[in-house]
């Protein structure tokens, strides 16, 4: 980024006054119909160190729950991902602590709740054995979550993360359809994609580790191809996860903008060209016939419902999205205020299971006699 923004002020020195020549920055046309990236590899070694974030410059920053940037970058070519195959780039152990001792002066904390940022966590066993060893000599007691991918968690890395201060770990399963994982290319053999997510949720839990599956619903989603995720769901709804569920965003500079056409095409979807949405130069799409961009939106949070309670949803997302020493009384509190219908959690377990049920019955294929 430091490349681009070089860039940027030559640009703007010289008079020009677009951004599609200059490097490292994704732009979108007026019309917002092309867009263009152009990805560099740095040559520096100046620009493969990563810095640590100064908090300090957000107002109330001590409002904000603390964060690391431990790597950048992800080997894996997702079309739907604005981070697909970007170089990696990460920090080593002793830098990351290093990094959390400072962070203990301003968060002040029987234990700091960290989230540590990449795209994909990518830590080799060693390294987090490493992060296991420091951890334990260290004052400052620390735990934390991050996201990765399926492919990644085997049994060893689990209990080694787990070692390492890992407690939620935010995880790409995006589908339970070998329909939909092969239509985004999250795999090349769903069936055994679908079985190892089945071991590392199983794993994930016997070593006292939340994971949060993020679902994607992807172009070509329908009733039978929802179904099949409920059902993965529901076969490890005894495990300890929770879920959030969003329709499919095409985001500028991915290769899905110019993919997605065909595919649309083959299951009569379409894209959303609001102009509220131009302006935001993101693009909705309504994945089928079956199913618009808003209706999925409404799915994605019933889906959260079916499957979490507001007490665990609130134990995930304290690391890294509520403010340090926020309490369940205090998200209960909140609720109460705001409402809970928008949210993707039920207040009870009985609640949860009503949707489940509803879910369940909405989605189950009906064949015609």
């Amino acid at each position: 980024w430091l490349q681009g923004l070089r860039h940027l002020r030559w640009f703007l020195s010289h008079g020009f006054r677009y951004l599609y020549g200059i490097r490292n920055i994704v732009s979108r046309n007026v019309e917002a119909d092309k867009t263009e990236q152009h990805i560099e590899e740095y040559k520096n070694n100046h620009y493969d160190k990563l810095s640590r974030f100064d908090l300090t410059l957000y107002e109330n920053f001590k409002s904000r729950p603390p964060s690391i940037e431990v790597g950048r970058g992800c080997p894996f070519g997702c079309s739907f991902c604005s981070n697909d195959r970007k170089k990696i780039l990460k920090k080593c152990p002793d830098e990351i602590c290093s990094e959390i001792e400072n962070l203990s002066e301003l968060y002040p904390a029987e234990e700091l709740m960290l989230y540590f940022q990449t795209p994909m966590f990518l830590m080799s066993k060693s390294e987090l054995a490493r992060l296991g060893d420091l951890r334990a000599l260290m004052k400052t007691s620390f735990s934390w979550r991050t996201q990765t991918r399926v492919d990644y968690l085997s049994d060893d890395k689990i209990s080694l993360m787990y070692q390492a201060g890992a407690r939620v770990i935010d995880l790409g399963l995006e589908s339970g359809s070998e329909e939909m994982l092969s239509n985004m290319g999250k795999t090349n053999s769903p069936e055994k994609y679908l079985s190892n997510a089945s071991r590392v949720l199983n794993s994930t839990s016997s070593s006292n580790i939340t994971v949060k599956i993020n679902i994607l619903f992807y172009a070509g989603e329908r009733r039978e191809t929802l179904f099949k995720t409920f059902e993965f769901l529901e076969d490890h709804e005894h495990l300890n996860f929770t879920l959030s569920a969003y329709p499919l965003l095409i985001y500028p500079g991915t290769g899905l903008e110019d993919k997605i056409a065909p595919l649309l095409e083959t299951y009569g979807g379409s894209l959303v060209c609001d102009k509220e949405w131009q302006e935001l130069h993101l693009v909705p799409v309504n994945p089928s016939s079956e199913f618009t961009y808003k209706e999925m939106q409404h799915l994605g949070v019933i889906f959260g419902k079916a499957f979490q309670t507001c007490e665990q949803y609130f134990n995930e997302r304290k690391y890294g999205y509520y403010s340090p020493g926020t309490t369940l009384d205090d998200f209960v509190k909140y609720i109460n205020e705001i409402g809970i219908d928008g949210l993707p959690c039920s207040a009870s377990e009985r609640e949860m299971l009503h949707y489940r049920k509803y879910l369940k019955s909405f989605l189950t294929p009906r064949h015609r006699g």
